[in-house]
Formats: structure tokens, sequence, C-alpha cells
């Protein structure tokens, strides 16, 4: 073969393969973003002020299940929400009223999804404190729920200490690890369009853990 044919065709395959190249990641670019649950904890008084626990547990559902989702939803009423702007057009925004010294969420998100969480003042409150919260624990687990007989699994659960007048953080991971205990006495159980809401009570809150609740 001609040197200068050899040559040519040596370009037309690096062309090709280039081509080739360009096509993967253009195809890599298109992907479908994963699917999003963002829950909102807005902050309600005692817990305001008072401080305390927030312990979200994540649980994955199937997909079609998560888009049917429906119930009471506090963000829908809060047009400010910030996180908002920040979601995909087929994500979707939670909201969940957090007011005892303890709450536990569970929030439900999409198979092969994702989720986030942030927190803001109670949107009733007025000239509410400043509010400051910390992520001090995550890991994932399960708890037996006695009530309905079932097996809960989080895949990821994150304990935010709340920061106020009468909070401890010891007492913060005492409830991450007493989790199961607490949620089983607990009598308050609110259902909203993203999960469950747990709200002990103070004796419930001690008898969850051990007496050590301080």
């Amino acid at each position: 073969m001609h040197p200068q044919v050899k040559r040519r065709t040596a370009l037309i395959a690096i062309a090709a393969v280039l081509l080739g190249l360009g096509v993967v990641a253009m195809s890599q670019d298109r992907k479908e973003p994963r699917l999003k649950s963002h829950l909102t904890v807005y902050v309600s008084e005692p817990l305001l002020s008072r401080g305390g626990t927030v312990v979200v547990g994540a649980i994955e559902i199937p997909q079609e299940d998560w888009i049917a989702l429906a119930g009471p939803n506090i963000a829908d009423d809060d047009p400010q929400n910030q996180k908002r702007a920040t979601l995909n057009e087929n994500d979707r925004l939670f909201g969940a009223l957090a007011y005892g010294p303890v709450t536990l969420i569970e929030l439900y998100y999409p198979e092969d999804g994702t989720f986030g969480v942030n927190f803001v003042p109670d949107i009733k409150a007025q000239d509410p404190p400043r509010l400051a919260t910390e992520q001090i624990l995550v890991g994932s687990g399960f708890w037996y729920d006695e009530q309905t007989d079932q097996r809960r699994d989080w895949e990821t659960a994150m304990t935010f200490y709340v920061d106020g007048s009468r909070a401890d953080r010891r007492n913060s991971r005492l409830v991450a690890a007493s989790r199961g205990r607490i949620m089983n006495k607990t009598s308050q159980r609110q259902a909203f369009a993203g999960g469950i809401i747990y709200t002990p009570n103070n004796a419930e809150i001690l008898e969850g853990t051990l007496g050590e609740y301080k």
C-alpha cells in the first residue's frame, strides 16, 4: 500500500476512535440525575429555644411508591424555602415539624436515589432565636417496631444536636444509642408526606433510655 494511503487510513481510524469516545462521553453526560428527597426540618418551640436532639433515619423505597407518596407537607406552605431552587424537576421537597426535646423522623427516599436534610426555624415563629445544629453521629441500622411487628431498616441514620439552653450532647448520643427503645415507647406518631415523625414525651424518653436521660 502506498505510504500516503496508509497514513490516510490511519488518520481515519484515529478519527473514528475519537468520535466513538465523544459519543460515549456525551452519553454519560446525558444520564438522568438521581432522584432526591429533601427534608426541611422546621424547628418549633420548645426545641427552638431549649435545644435537644433530632434523629433522621433514611428508608429506601421503590421508586413508584415514592412517586405516590402523599399527605401533609408543611414545606408546601413555605414559598421562601431556599432548597426548592436547588432541586431538579422530579425531586421532592418535604417538610416536618420538630418541637419536642427529642424528635425522630423516618424519611423515605427513592430506590437508587439520594436525600438531604436541613434545619430552619418554624415559619410561624416570630423573632425566633438563632438556630444552631450540628450533626454529631452518622451510621446505619434497624429497629423492630413492636406495634406493627415489622423490622424497619435505616440505610442511613443521622443524629443532630440542636443547641439551646437545656441541650446536652451526651443526651443526644444517648438518644442515638437508644432510638429503637424510644420509638417503641412513643405514642405520638404523625405521618407526613415524606415519612413519619415520632415525638416522645419526657416519660417515654426516660423509659426508652433506661432512666439515663438527664
